[in-house]
């Protein structure tokens, strides 16, 4: 068996944020409050699953220096992401579920995931690289 995977140095977990998406925005950004704003440019991004919800994202205020699907943003590196509503606009949310059911101690999946087929199942690894890649684009905060 091999060892767990580990950091030379802890990092910042990522902050997950639940609630109404312009609210959400307000919040994190406060584009009329100046002070306590998070100011965009070309080292923050904004991921997203889908072109409609781009769409959404470049209609608002306050944009990011880069917004664009996570597979556009494959290869590219930012000091700061926002994953935005990566589940939720997910395909198969119904797997995704049945997946994270059997994830328990460290992320690791306990046992076989009962009802889990293979074949049935196979768009989870599709799902499963995006996220990572979607994961892997920060250099220091998602």
């Amino acid at each position: 068996k091999m060892q767990d995977d580990r950091a030379d140095y802890e990092g910042r977990l990522p902050l997950v944020v639940l609630g109404n998406e312009q609210d959400t925005w307000e919040l994190l950004f406060q584009p009329d409050r100046g002070e306590s704003s998070v100011e965009f440019g070309a080292e923050q991004a904004v991921l997203v699953r889908t072109e409609k919800r781009k769409e959404d994202v470049m209609k608002l205020k306050m944009k990011p220096g880069f917004v664009g699907t996570v597979t556009a943003a494959k290869g590219l590196e930012f000091r700061d992401v926002m994953l935005l509503n990566f589940f939720k606009d997910s395909p198969v949310k119904h797997e995704w579920r049945l997946f994270l059911e059997q994830v328990r101690d460290k992320g690791k999946p306990t046992t076989e995931p009962q009802g889990f087929d293979v074949l049935r199942h196979n768009i989870l690894a599709a799902e499963l690289k995006e996220l990572y890649t979607a994961v892997t684009r920060p250099r220091t905060r998602l």
